[in-house]
């Protein structure tokens, strides 16, 4: 049974695949905007960012809601984590346009072809960020839902980087991440510690949080840089 439903996925996968890849190349300027927004900080998780410092200083929600931003962005960091970990873990899945079977046509170079694209860590890291808000500010997290969807997930799915199950999967483990921390911790305990700091020591707390949030904003990429680099040192 299991195997049945895995495999009726994966079929469901290739045909929408196959289906959104038939628009490839047809507006040059829509291909474009595309490649760009996924891969400009400016348009994918800054606004998201934005909107979580907007309500953090706007004090609209006191000390509540800045309780659950801090928890969701650390929860969501940890969802992070976790995308990464199961992308590891379990079994390792071609990106769809390395896969030679969908004949994807696309401008994309390599780069990823030794990661795993099921989950999205993308997609686990701005769900769970877009569910923080909606906590804080229904119609805010909706909008941040939307943006994550078609600015986030789409162009990952347009360009072949994700399967749709891929982007589902990590856009689950987001909002069960916050859905099971708003659960097990209703008042925001856990960071009581962390607002504790802001009001003794807000140089360094609104320091470190800048950092935090520009790396969130274009999702570590200078770290894994500085990492890559560092690994490539040592092996030599």
């Amino acid at each position: 049974m299991a195997n049945a439903m895995l495999a009726s996925i994966a079929e469901l996968d290739d045909r929408m695949v196959v289906f959104i890849n038939t628009y490839m190349h047809r507006s040059p300027q829509f291909d474009h905007f595309l490649a760009w927004a996924m891969n400009a900080p400016i348009i994918k998780f800054l606004p998201i960012v934005l909107a979580i410092c907007w309500v953090w200083f706007a004090g609209a929600t006191g000390e509540s809601g800045r309780r659950k931003i801090l928890a969701g962005i650390l929860v969501g960091l940890a969802a992070l984590f976790l995308t990464r970990i199961m992308a590891t873990a379990l079994p390792f899945r071609t990106r769809p346009y390395t896969n030679p079977d969908l004949h994807f046509v696309t401008d994309m170079v390599g780069a990823m072809r030794t990661w795993s694209s099921f989950p999205s860590d993308h997609a686990g890291l701005a769900f769970a960020l877009a569910a923080t808000l909606f906590r804080v500010s229904p119609l805010l997290g909706i909008w941040a839902f939307i943006h994550s969807i078609l600015f986030v997930c789409f162009p990952r799915f347009y360009f072949g980087m994700h399967y749709p199950s891929d982007l589902l999967a990590g856009a689950l483990v987001g909002l069960l991440s916050i859905v099971l921390y708003a659960k097990l911790d209703p008042q925001g305990r856990m960071v009581k510690p962390l607002l504790a700091i802001e009001r003794a020591i807000p140089k360094f707390f609104y320091t470190a949080g800048f950092f935090l949030l520009f790396e969130i904003a274009e999702m570590f990429d200078s770290l894994r840089l500085v990492a890559s680099a560092l690994f490539k040192s040592l092996g030599h």
